[in-house]
């Protein structure tokens, strides 16, 4: 029996790797994302402590100084928080197109795999027919030498 060979074996596992290193790029910005969203949360929690410490001061003995450190300290945090939230926004844009391109090398080997399995069923059925065809051959022969020799025995007998 013949070996099926694709001819297009060498894209098929070039559309594997790609689609494998999108896995891994797709992982790795995800993985920056909650990088970058763990800083939100504590900045977060850095802003909550300031407030309260400030509520703390402010209650207690006043001291200028301090009322006026921490303040400025609060006022900054926004500014922190508002640049992380822009860092946290530009990460899920970069996740929203890793998956949009793993979404892509998805399809583009999914393609690539029909085609493969569309190849072999091709495959089989040529070897179907050729299978048919040498069945039929032997068949024609073996009737035509038992015919013969029928023909032959009716002349002998005559």
């Amino acid at each position: 029996m013949a070996k099926f060979k694709y001819r297009m074996q060498n894209i098929l596992n070039l559309k594997y790797k790609l689609e494998e290193q999108q896995k891994i790029a797709l992982g790795n910005a995800r993985a920056r994302l909650n990088e970058e969203e763990e800083k939100l949360e504590t900045l977060y929690m850095t802003k909550a402590s300031y407030a309260r410490a400030l509520t703390d001061i402010v209650s207690g003995k006043l001291d200028f100084s301090r009322i006026k450190l921490y303040r400025e300290a609060y006022v900054n945090i926004d500014i922190l928080i508002e640049e992380q939230k822009s860092e946290v926004a530009y990460c899920e844009k970069l996740v929203d197109e890793e998956t949009a391109k793993m979404n892509e090398a998805m399809q583009q080997r999914k393609i690539h795999e029909k085609l493969r399995e569309k190849a072999f069923k091709r495959f089989l059925d040529e070897v179907a027919y050729e299978e048919n065809q040498m069945v039929d051959e032997l068949v024609a022969y073996q009737y035509g030498v038992q015919g013969s020799n029928s023909t032959d025995e009716r002349s002998t007998d005559s």
